[in-house]
């Protein structure tokens, strides 16, 4: 992510859209600027439509990693439809 504002910015607005997007962080990095960014489009947006989920905590669950990832959408595209 090059830069926030607009990453934040381009997220909030898609959250009028059919669209969820789903962030998955790879490598030991220090992941709280993607956690911070999926809250602030939560707290700005008009629905959540944004999902983070570090890879290397269910790396070795393949499963765990999918239902982490596709989790919430379900409830996002419901929200998204009323």
């Amino acid at each position: 992510m090059d830069n926030y504002d607009e990453t934040r910015d381009r997220l909030v607005a898609y959250s009028s859209m059919p669209l969820s997007v789903v962030f998955v962080g790879v490598g030991r990095s220090d992941f709280a600027r993607m956690h911070g960014l999926c809250r602030d489009v939560s707290t700005l947006a008009s629905r959540s439509n944004t999902t983070f989920v570090e890879f290397r905590k269910n790396q070795h669950d393949p499963a765990a990693l999918g239902e982490s990832a596709l989790c919430n959408v379900p409830v996002q595209l419901c929200k998204y439809m009323q």
